[in-house]
């Protein structure tokens, strides 16, 4: 009833192409690079302290030491496993327990800052390859003209008709469940009634054609219900069936809507970029440039005209003003400005 809709090669490979572009942003906020820096730099600066605690127990006082710099932590780290060696050299094992612990503490810190640091540097490297790749993806989109988008304009215009249809046909699906009960109370009272007439046979008030004619009610009731309850099975699976076709044909939609706007920008954008540098090429031309020449050079002699018959001193012949609202993908819009700027041309 519902037809599958064929992709156009237009909409496959930009399809593709969003696709690629959405993984590789996804990819590139999935880094966790600032998480990384920021374990990185706690690492860092625990390694220094413990590094400024060791220069303390080697004579120089905290208060007065700076945090030291990587070159400096590590010289630290050389100069208090000296100091350790030295003191177990001697057998002064009691003097060097303390060191010892403070420099076991240090090179772990150390270790902990170089990991985290080779983990940060992986990890921006990963980003700088995955953000050229997406520079060089945006700047390679698929082809597309305004007959490509006029295609996407009339898939998108049939899913809207194909969603139409679906809903018209949900509208028109009426509710079962009154014909439902209304069957079920049927059944229970023709079997109420046979009950009664059981009861009265045994006491020996109704006969045998009583007996069969309850029956065959209670027959027809039950068979009445189980006939509503089936349709009404029938059209809830043709509901459901009507519903995940309606939501797959608006995830369609909704695909094919984000398509054709990306597509739309690409189009339109390549469009205003064609049609500025035409409009300022054509303004800069040496024939208009001539023509506004001439025009300037004759104000200037109808001035002096003017002005010796008038008696007094000629004015300066007004130039020729172009204004150019807007103006976003030429490089006369020197800041980039994503709105545009207005460019005025002295013509």
């Amino acid at each position: 009833m519902f037809g599958i809709r064929k992709q156009s090669k237009v909409e496959a490979d930009w399809q593709a192409w969003l696709a690629r572009r959405k993984n590789l942003k996804v990819a590139i906020s999935e880094l966790a690079i600032t998480e990384a820096r920021s374990k990185h730099t706690v690492a860092q600066d625990k390694a220094r302290n413990i590094a400024m605690d060791a220069k303390a127990l080697m004579g120089v006082r905290r208060d007065l030491q700076l945090l030291p710099t990587d070159k400096e932590w590590q010289s630290i780290t050389a100069a208090l496993k000296k100091h350790v060696d030295d003191l177990l050299d001697k057998g002064r094992t009691d003097l060097a327990f303390q060191p010892k612990q403070l420099l076991e503490g240090l090179q772990e810190a150390n270790t902990a800052a170089d990991t985290t640091l080779q983990r940060l540097e992986s990890l921006e490297s990963q980003q700088e390859a995955l953000e050229v790749e997406l520079q060089h993806l945006e700047g390679n989109s698929p082809y597309a003209d305004l007959k490509a988008l006029e295609v996407l304009e009339k898939e998108l215009a049939q899913l809207d008709s194909e969603k139409a249809r679906i809903r018209e046909a949900l509208n028109s699906m009426t509710d079962d469940n009154g014909a439902i009960k209304q069957a079920e109370r049927e059944a229970k009272a023709a079997q109420k009634q046979l009950d009664d007439i059981e009861a009265s046979a045994a006491l020996g008030d109704a006969g045998d054609s009583d007996q069969r004619s309850a029956a065959a009610a209670l027959a027809k009731a039950k068979a009445r219900a189980t006939k509503a309850s089936e349709e009404a099975n029938k059209r809830s699976s043709a509901r459901r069936g009507l519903e995940s076709k309606l939501c797959k044909v608006e995830e369609q939609a909704e695909e094919l809507s984000l398509l054709r706007n990306e597509m739309a920008l690409n189009v339109y954008e390549e469009q205003m970029k064609e049609s500025e540098k035409r409009l300022i090429d054509f303004l800069e031309a040496g024939e208009i440039q001539n023509l506004t020449r001439q025009l300037y050079e004759a104000r200037n002699g109808y001035e002096r005209a003017v002005a010796q018959r008038q008696g007094r001193r000629p004015r300066t012949g007004e130039q020729v003003v172009v204004m150019l609202p807007g103006i976003r993908f030429h490089h006369y819009n020197t800041k980039g400005n994503a709105q545009g700027m207005d460019v005025t041309l002295k013509i």
